[in-house]
């Protein structure tokens, strides 16, 4: 029996011992608002935020607010919860076009020069959920290292469990994980769970534990889901062969579809790849072709991305046989050629 069966094999014995189930509580997971266990295998401290990722991005992104002297400098694409928590906490914010490194500089420049700017966070996400292409990092970190003021926020959702040697993501992947000030990832997408954590510094997260408002007036994840998060959350390192196929399934697809025009299929540079149908007629009609024969790819429409640019947004997965792949990329070129 593998590591992770035997973490099932022990929620399920959980599940039928009644008097066992009454005794697990959270608080006996959750030590000062952080999973212990978790610490073993990720070398950052971790600490649980919320229910679910939206509200973990919003409120760490929010909880800044009493700080005076400090300035966010967001990419244009960043998640609507980073940007509902940066606009929550009234601190001043700039965005730069997306993976414009030349622009965020300019932007750092003018902040970091200022006597009343004494911080300076730079927001971005390491993979892109709608476009599926990967933030410039190493390029990040390297003005983090040139301006002492910056500090880096990556939002790793759509990384965490796909990329990196032990599944941590990809900031992992690029052995950036210890220059990273807040690397926040999810325990839903890849892990098939909910709720959300944030790798930090011990002193980030004692202010987080005092400052977030989720993680302080929401209900405690349920005794059932820790066990879940920790039984996968151990098991990420023992997937190595599931990641390594997900990226040939991802190189194959590339490969089936590259007859495609560029202004519709851009070149992939993750298991999340976007078809640019160009109208939401269109990326209506190809996702009902698509359902029709069994593949469940919603289409993606303005105002989530801009007017001309809906699209149906393609999210590999292990779970998927190379057979399918190369099925689905014949439907779609019936359908996009």
């Amino acid at each position: 029996m593998s590591h992770f069966e035997s973490h099932i094999e022990q929620i399920l014995a959980t599940l039928r011992d009644e008097q066992a189930l009454r005794t697990l509580t959270p608080i006996e997971l959750l030590q000062n608002g952080r999973y212990a266990a978790l610490d073993d295998v990720h070398p950052r401290p971790l600490i649980n935020l919320n229910s679910n990722d939206y509200l973990a991005l919003h409120d760490t992104s929010c909880h800044f607010a009493d700080e005076a002297n400090l300035t966010v400098i967001a990419d244009k694409l960043i998640h609507a919860s980073m940007i509902d928590g940066i606009r929550l906490s009234g601190l001043p914010f700039e965005r730069f076009r997306h993976n414009d490194v030349a622009q965020l500089q300019r932007l750092i420049e003018k902040h970091h020069s200022a006597e009343s700017c004494q911080h300076i966070i730079v927001m971005a996400e390491s993979i892109y959920s709608m476009d599926g292409d990967l933030a410039p990092l190493q390029e990040f970190v390297a003005l983090k290292q040139q301006y002492p003021k910056v500090a880096l926020y990556i939002d790793e959702a759509h990384a965490i469990g796909v990329r990196g040697a032990h599944g941590y993501g990809l900031c992992e992947e690029l052995g950036l994980l210890s220059e990273i000030d807040f690397l926040v990832g999810t325990f839903g997408k890849a892990l098939g769970s909910m709720g959300a954590y944030v790798a930090c510094s011990e002193a980030v997260r004692t202010l987080l534990i005092t400052r977030s408002r989720s993680l302080i007036y929401s209900t405690m994840l349920p005794p059932l889901i820790i066990q879940w998060v920790l039984a996968v959350w151990q098991a990420l390192p023992t997937f190595t062969q599931r990641r390594a196929h997900l990226a040939k399934l991802q190189q194959l697809l590339t490969d089936e579809l590259a007859s495609l025009p560029a202004q519709l299929l851009p070149t992939p540079h993750s298991h999340i790849i976007p078809l640019l149908c160009g109208s939401r007629e269109r990326a209506r009609a190809v996702a009902q072709a698509l359902h029709e024969e069994g593949y469940f790819i919603r289409p993606i429409m303005s105002p989530t991305v801009p007017v001309g640019s809906e699209r149906l947004r393609i999210s590999l997965t292990a779970g998927l046989t190379t057979a399918e792949v190369r099925q689905l990329c014949q439907i779609i070129l019936t359908h996009l050629a």
